[in-house]
C-alpha cells in the first residue's frame, strides 16, 4: 500500500497499513491501532471501557515511537550519505538522492500526521458538553 508516495519508505508505509487496513481492529501484536481499537474494551462498565482504552493508549505510544525512530534513522542515513559525497568517499549520487527523498517523504509524512492530530485535538477542545 502506498500512501501518497511513501510506499518506498522502509517500515512506513507498512505500519500506516496495518494501522489502516481491513476495518478497526489491528492484528494481534502489530503495534498498529485501528479506529475502533479505543473503543474496543469499551463495555457495559465503567472499568472495562478504562482497561482498554489504557491498552490501546499504550499500543499507540509503541507505534508513535517506533515511527517517530524509523524517521530519525532515515535522517541521519541521509545526513551520513550527504557527509560521505561530499567527503568523496561515496560515489553514486542517484544512491544519496534516494536515501535523502525517503528520509524527506517520512519527515514530510510525520509533521501531517503530527497536524491531523493536532487539528483533532483541537476540533475536541472546541466542542461544547
Amino acid at each position: 500500500m502506498s500512501i501518497g508516495g511513501i510506499g518506498s519508505v522502509p517500515g512506513m508505509a507498512g505500519r500506516l497499513g496495518e494501522a489502516a487496513a481491513a476495518g478497526s481492529r489491528p492484528a494481534a501484536g502489530s503495534g498498529a491501532v485501528g479506529t475502533g481499537a479505543v473503543g474496543a474494551g469499551a463495555g457495559a462498565t465503567g472499568a472495562a471501557g478504562a482497561e482498554g482504552s489504557g491498552a490501546a493508549g499504550a499500543q499507540f505510544g509503541e507505534f508513535l515511537q517506533k515511527a517517530l525512530a524509523d524517521v530519525n534513522r532515515l535522517q541521519l542515513e541521509a545526513d551520513d550519505a550527504a557527509r560521505n559525497l561530499a567527503a568523496g568517499t561515496a560515489t553514486d549520487l542517484h544512491t544519496v538522492a534516494i536515501i535523502a527523498e525517503k528520509a524527506d517523504l517520512a519527515l514530510q509524512l510525520t509533521l501531517q500526521v503530527r497536524n491531523r492530530i493536532l487539528e483533532a485535538y483541537q476540533e475536541i477542545m472546541r466542542m461544547q458538553v
